[in-house]
């Protein structure tokens, strides 16, 4: 357990302060903000209701909305909660040699949300829409992972938390998709279009 601490704090501290650079300090605080991506989140739901009659559309939305609660309600209430870890941007003895670069939160640290949940909303959409498309499998995750290493960067999370959050997150929708799969097969049965 020391050891991982150990390797927790000395990569923070690496992540944090020796990968500091000027497009990192421009791009990722903006990353890890949520309201940057309503867009993408706009062209989802743009998509869904586009592409799939308004039954099957709002299946699928629902599916998506359900898994975010699930996400993030496990990880902000249930296991942050739990373990109530601090912030390293709270932490006596770290915060003072860290750049915080975004607003410290007061939520506890473990496990990340934002990781949780980004991970949650990549893996049900590749559970939904990727099917056998690896682009828009390793795209998507790359997006999640990306929010999640600018946590760790702006200085509001361990990467242990984000680590933990990740795994979280793919093994709560893993659970979830194999969950409602009887009702996903019925659905490819349904109309694919608003057309048919």
């Amino acid at each position: 357990m020391n050891f991982l601490i150990e390797w927790d704090i000395a990569t923070l501290f690496f992540i944090n302060k020796d990968m500091a650079n000027p497009v990192f300090d421009a791009i990722l605080p903006l990353v890890r903000n949520k309201y940057i991506w309503l867009p993408f989140y706009v062209v989802i739901i743009t998509y869904v209701f586009s592409k799939f009659s308004l039954y099957k559309a709002s299946y699928y939305i629902l599916f998506l909305v359900s898994a975010v609660v699930i996400t993030d309600m496990t990880s902000s209430q249930l296991v942050k909660k739990t373990v109530q870890r601090n912030r390293p941007c709270r932490e006596i003895g770290i915060a003072d040699n860290i750049i915080q670069r975004a607003r410290c939160g007061r939520a506890f640290s473990f496990t990340s949300s934002h990781a949780t949940n980004h991970f949650g909303i990549a893996m049900i959409l590749i559970g939904l829409f990727g099917g056998g498309r690896r682009l828009f499998k390793w795209g998507i995750l790359g997006w999640a992972a990306l929010i999640s290493f600018a946590q760790v960067y702006v200085g509001v999370h361990y990467p242990l938390d984000v680590i933990a959050g990740a795994c979280l997150g793919v093994a709560l929708v893993r659970i979830y998709l194999s969950l409602i799969e009887p009702i996903l097969n019925k659905l490819e049965n349904q109309p694919d279009t608003i057309l048919a």
